[in-house]
């Protein structure tokens, strides 16, 4: 997460090293996130989707809320990160709050 990856990227078996770089990448580059609006749907690792949906995508730290993506998946967003996000992302994204309000 130091390099920037989101939490689920930091898990996935499709983070490599390729042409000789220094730090890993991934080829799948619209695979999730807030801006792309997906839930990691080709992620491959021991992560799994209610992890995914109840820890933040960007830290890893417990999810505050759940914010459903256009792919119909959920990704966990801790307070620090929604606050930081959510009001500059697309308006398809609709957080899901515990206390309905």
């Amino acid at each position: 997460m130091s390099l920037g990856y989101a939490f689920p990227c930091c898990f996935c078996s499709r983070m490599s090293f390729y042409e000789n770089k220094s730090y890993p990448e991934c080829k799948e580059i619209d695979c999730g996130g807030l801006f792309i609006g997906k839930s990691f749907p080709r992620y491959k690792g021991p992560l799994t989707k209610t992890t995914i949906a109840t820890h933040c995508f960007r830290c890893g730290k417990k999810a505050k809320e759940a914010i459903v993506m256009k792919d119909g998946g959920y990704l966990g967003v801790c307070e620090k990160h929604l606050n930081s996000t959510v009001e500059t992302s697309s308006d398809t994204l609709i957080p899901v709050r515990g206390d309905n309000a």
